[in-house]
């Protein structure tokens, strides 16, 4: 995955820039955050609303430091914790932990479900098969200019050519080898496979797409 699929977006509950102590470069987060703490009066939990910043004496506003947000969480033995440990325990806060990344909450606001694959294995990526076929067109009839290259990428990845037979079995192909991953006690089926595929073809991704029967 791109750093900018897990790119989170501006001002979100993140802990990844925050200090320790308040103020500094540090970002504003702007987004409200939460916890859950016991109401006295009821005995029962109640959600509180937390602002991540607050007003300096100058009418500025002062990004909260980690030890600030623990303290006002009420979270035992944080007074000694270095910054490394303050994120950390921040970070399996519930609140927290809900933190998507910007592209995900976009996808999902338009109704869509996006799933990030395992790094560095395109050969469970059904997208890495599409963008070789549609590489492998190019390359064949570009004509080594750039006019001709926007022609053939217009043709190369509309359906008349990347059919729903090509989506068929590139995703037949991604899902036996995530299910061979799957079975540990397969691992010798997967790696005798993957060394099939390098001896064949020396680029990851142009090998990833050409099918090799695994005995699952």
């Amino acid at each position: 995955n791109a750093p900018s699929h897990v790119a989170v977006r501006k001002g979100a509950l993140s802990v990844s820039k925050m200090n320790r102590s308040d103020g500094g470069k540090q970002p504003i987060i702007t987004q409200m955050g939460w916890f859950e703490t016991l109401d006295v009066a009821t005995g029962m939990t109640k959600k509180v609303e937390q602002q991540m910043w607050y007003l300096g004496s100058d009418g500025t506003r002062i990004a909260k430091g980690a030890l600030h947000i623990c303290r006002e969480r009420g979270l035992p033995g944080i007074e000694d914790m270095r910054l490394c440990e303050l994120r950390a325990l921040l970070s399996s806060q519930p609140d927290f932990r809900a933190l998507k990344p910007e592209i995900q909450e976009e996808a999902e606001r338009r109704g869509h479900i996006l799933l990030f694959g395992p790094k560095c294995h395109p050969e469970c990526m059904h997208v890495e098969m599409c963008w070789s076929h549609i590489k492998q067109y190019c390359r064949k009839h570009c004509g080594q200019s750039i006019t001709s290259l926007r022609a053939c990428l217009d043709y190369a990845i509309s359906t008349q050519h990347l059919t729903v037979h090509h989506h068929t079995t590139f995703s037949d192909h991604t899902w036996k080898w995530i299910e061979a991953y799957a079975h540990e006690a397969d691992g010798i089926v997967v790696y005798e496979s993957l060394k099939a595929l390098k001896k064949n073809h020396r680029h990851h991704r142009k090998g990833s797409y050409q099918a090799v029967p695994l005995p699952i």
